[in-house]
C-alpha cells in the first residue's frame, strides 16, 4: 500500500527519464529500478474487533538505480490507506502517488498491495499519466512498501499524528513515453 504506502511507477519513470538521455527515455519501453526512503503522518484507529486502519501520506526523495548506484531523481509523495489485521499484522492497502522530477515534469500513479508487517506490502503500481516532458507516459510494474505502520496497536482510541517511516521500491518498473 504505502508506502505504500505506497505504488507510483510514474514517479519512478520520471526520475529515470531525468537520468537517461532523451533518446533512450522516449518512444520505446524502458525498465528501471527505483526506491524512496519515506516518512509520513496519518491517523490510525480500530475499525473492527481485530482490524485497524491507517490513513495518511508518505513522502521522501526518489532515487533511480544507475550504473554507479542510486541517483536522486526527484521527490515522491503518496497517499496510503492500509487495513491491518491485529492478530498477525497481515495488511492490504492502496493509494496514489506523485513523482516530481528534479528536472521538471510530474508522473502520477496508483498502487494496491498485500503483505505482512516487516515483510512488506507488495503489489502493482500503475502509471496513470504525467505532465510536462512526461505527458502521455504509460507503464507500471511491481512495487513493495516496508513501513512501520504495522506497529500500531489495536486499542479503541484514535491515534492522530501517527508517525511512520520505511522504504518503497520498484523492481523492473516499465514505462513508455509517446
Amino acid at each position: 500500500m504505502i508506502a505504500a504506502s505506497i505504488t507510483r511507477t510514474i514517479l519512478s519513470a520520471l526520475l529515470v527519464a531525468a537520468v537517461l538521455p532523451p533518446a533512450l527515455a522516449q518512444s520505446e519501453e524502458n525498465g528501471i529500478n527505483a526506491s524512496s526512503v519515506v516518512r509520513g503522518k496519518g491517523t490510525g484507529f480500530r475499525v473492527a474487533e481485530k482490524i485497524g486502519t491507517f490513513v495518511g501520506t508518505l513522502e521522501g526523495p526518489f532515487y533511480v538505480e544507475g550504473s554507479e548506484g542510486p541517483v536522486r531523481a526527484g521527490t515522491l509523495v503518496c497517499s496510503a490507506a492500509l487495513e491491518i489485521k491485529t492478530e498477525d499484522r497481515a495488511h492490504q492497502g492502496s493509494g496514489r502517488c506523485l513523482i516530481m522530477a528534479e528536472e521538471g515534469g510530474e508522473v502520477f500513479g496508483q498502487y494496491s498491495c498485500t503483505g505482512h508487517f516487516l515483510v512488506g506490502c507488495s503489489g502493482t503500481f500503475t502509471i496513470t499519466g504525467g505532465t510536462g516532458r512526461f505527458a502521455g507516459i504509460t507503464g507500471g510494474g511491481p512495487m513493495t512498501a516496508r513501513t512501520s505502520v504495522g506497529k500500531f496497536g489495536s486499542g479503541t482510541s484514535v491515534t492522530r499524528d501517527l508517525e511512520v517511516e520505511g522504504i518503497v521500491f520498484w523492481r523492473d518498473l516499465k514505462y513508455k513515453l509517446p
